[in-house]
């Protein structure tokens, strides 16, 4: 639509209903059958509702002595009737699974093959509702052991395993899905893309200052952190993290019809999660000592290390297949850090 005289309304002239729809597929609120309309031709469903999360918490704690407990917490979640944008096609019907047809077959670099699917009738706008089959579960197990301070030492570990999957009617995954925090997968949903998110883990995208293409998902974590009271007041303390390395999702990209941009497109036979990174850790140390100066001012001289052994754990590598740069790191841990300062308390 081209404005030509500014006054925000499609006038005769301004706009071509008879492009072809590789020329523009789909408009969210605007009815190409129907340009002057003043009303969006996006809507909602009457008994949309909010989002559902049904949770089931089981923990099991105990004291095996006097400054050593234990605990064991298992979780259920499931995430369900999330908001779902339907689309709204050009017959005024709702997007079903037969609004799509095959539109060819994708090569991959390792000489395996699927097939891909186009829109036959472009969309005017969104009907917004709600999931009825599609929803998320999360299982969780927590291990947590903690000593308190006591002669001259502490320690609190803990070990945790997750799963946390989606589970997707193959009719429902069409549209853009949203959950209450963000997108669940920043893809257009579509029958080509299904068999690689149905039943795949659950991965947010990373976002903000420019850190894209991490998806946060470990199905174990552990960590450890401790203190030591060493002689003459010096106190040595250290904290070690690892976890799974978080997910790849390889892809290819191909222009359809109707799309302005790159679509991605993931290996047949794949499920998201099933491609990592390596396994993740790190180890922080820090040494310190405190000065009474007075009863109600201390000095306390300290060094800390930040990745102490310098690994160049990678954080995220390019997933774009069939490209030179497949595999190679574009994002590492922090090199190794050492910090020293003086903190008064007065």
């Amino acid at each position: 639509w081209d404005d030509a005289n500014g006054n925000l309304q499609v006038d005769s002239g301004e706009f071509n209903p008879n492009l072809p729809m590789e020329e523009w597929l789909g408009y969210n609120g605007f009815d190409p059958t129907n340009p002057g309309a003043l009303v969006s031709s996006s809507t909602y469903d009457p008994d949309l509702n909010s989002p559902l999360l049904d949770e089931v918490t089981l923990s099991y704690e105990r004291g095996i002595g006097s400054d050593i407990g234990i605990s064991l917490t298992a979780y259920y979640k499931k995430r369900h009737h999330d908001v779902w944008y339907r689309n709204i096609l050009l017959d005024d019907t709702l997007e079903t699974l037969a609004n799509w047809e095959e539109g060819g077959t994708l090569a991959f670099p390792d000489g395996s093959s699927k097939p891909y699917y186009n829109r036959i009738q472009g969309y005017k706008g969104t009907y917004m509702t709600n999931y009825d089959k599609s929803y998320q579960r999360y299982l969780a197990l927590q291990f947590v052991f903690s000593k308190k301070l006591a002669n001259r030492w502490m320690l609190e570990a803990s070990l945790s395993l997750q799963d946390h999957k989606a589970f997707w009617d193959k009719n429902e995954f069409m549209g853009y899905a949203m959950s209450p925090g963000g997108a669940w997968y920043q893809v257009t949903t579509d029958p080509t893309n299904y068999d690689f998110y149905n039943e795949g883990v659950v991965a947010p995208q990373s976002g903000g200052s420019g850190l894209t293409d991490i998806y946060v998902n470990s199905r174990w974590d552990l960590r450890i952190n401790g203190l030591y009271q060493l002689p003459g007041g010096l106190n040595l303390s250290a904290v070690f993290l690892a976890r799974e390395g978080y997910v790849i999702p390889y892809y290819i990209t191909y222009t359809r019809p109707g799309l302005a941009d790159d679509n991605r497109f993931f290996e047949p036979g794949k499920k998201l999660g099933d491609d990592r990174l390596p396994t993740f850790w790190q180890l922080n140390m820090g040494l310190e000592k405190t000065f009474q100066i007075s009863d109600r001012t201390s000095c306390t001289i300290y060094a800390d290390g930040y990745n102490i052994t310098n690994n160049k754990m990678n954080m995220a590598v390019t997933a774009k297949l069939g490209s030179t740069a497949t595999g190679q790191a574009i994002r590492i841990l922090n090199p190794g850090l050492f910090q020293f300062g003086v903190r008064v308390n007065f």
